[in-house]
């Protein structure tokens, strides 16, 4: 199982290919960079593939590498699992065909592009990720961009900005302050609305569990909309639907005051329902 060590002063910056092996790369307190190459299966081949992947340290970039590797006809091909060790505050920049790409820890940027790998991040400053048919999941980052085709996307909190798009995944936020949104056949969940968001589906429902206070616009061809209203937050609807129905259990209030919480709600829908809320 070959380790490689690095004495480093500060953060780095990760850039690794790893084709169909699993990356995991871990953002601690730490004065060296470690990459420990284990493969999956205990053959000759694995063996192979791991004394013949590239590691490098150049200034403050550590290069990781797998090579091509050949395709066996029978039984499953060699492939790692790569394990990188980083001091907190580290960048990756990571592409991957079949393998996953996997964060612990604080880093300050991810850039990352797989196929049909599955991402897993933590804690990221700035996130830029494409999948094909992965699935992404994200505990906390400050602005993002999250693309993918099939796969599903889950973002815990954002504390800035998140453009996300989906083909048929269904997209899931946590906290964010502003949102833009948009899936085609797929779902769309916003868990908690503090500022401005705007949300589109073909076919998908778009649902905001709580809004606090800013502006949400919603627009769906086929889908529903369910927008739930904070208590005490004032609420200005301008809701339309060509065949479905407009549904809201809000009173009439008075207009907000300058320091008082106010949600602006815009919502379009052809075929699809509008049904608006009050929530604790």
């Amino acid at each position: 199982m070959p380790q490689h060590d690095f004495p480093v002063p500060g953060p780095v910056r990760v850039q690794a290919a790893t084709r169909a092996s699993d990356l995991t790369v871990v953002a601690d307190d730490v004065a060296r960079a470690t990459v420990r190459l284990d493969p999956t299966r205990p053959d000759g081949d694995g063996q192979a593939l791991a004394e013949s992947t590239l590691v490098e340290l150049t200034g403050d970039t550590l290069r990781v590498e797998v090579p091509q590797w050949r395709t066996r006809l029978f039984g499953p091909s060699a492939r790692l699992r790569i394990t990188v060790t980083v001091p907190t505050g580290s960048s990756v920049d990571a592409t991957s065909g079949s393998g996953d790409v996997t964060t612990v820890g604080r880093l300050s940027a991810v850039v990352v592009r797989v196929g049909s790998g599955d991402v897993a991040l933590g804690d990221t400053d700035d996130v830029d990720i494409t999948t094909g048919s992965g699935d992404v999941t994200v505990a906390s980052l400050g602005t993002g961009q999250v693309l993918t085709g099939s796969g599903d996307a889950s973002v815990g909190t954002v504390r800035r900005f998140l453009r996300a798009r989906s083909g048929s995944g269904d997209l899931v936020v946590g906290s964010v302050t502003e949102l833009e949104g948009a899936t085609g056949s797929g779902d769309l969940l916003v868990k908690e609305l503090t500022g401005r968001a705007v949300v589109r589906t073909a076919s998908g429902d778009l649902t905001v569990r709580r809004a606090v206070r800013g502006q949400l616009e919603a627009k769906t061809a086929s889908g529903d909309v369910h927008v739930r209203v904070a208590e005490g937050t004032a609420v200005l609807l301008d809701c339309s639907t060509v065949s479905g129905g407009l549904r809201s259990s809000l009173e009439p209030g008075a207009e907000p005051g300058p320091d008082e919480p106010a949600l602006v709600l815009r919502a379009r829908t052809v075929s699809g329902d509008v049904t608006v809320q009050r929530t604790t």
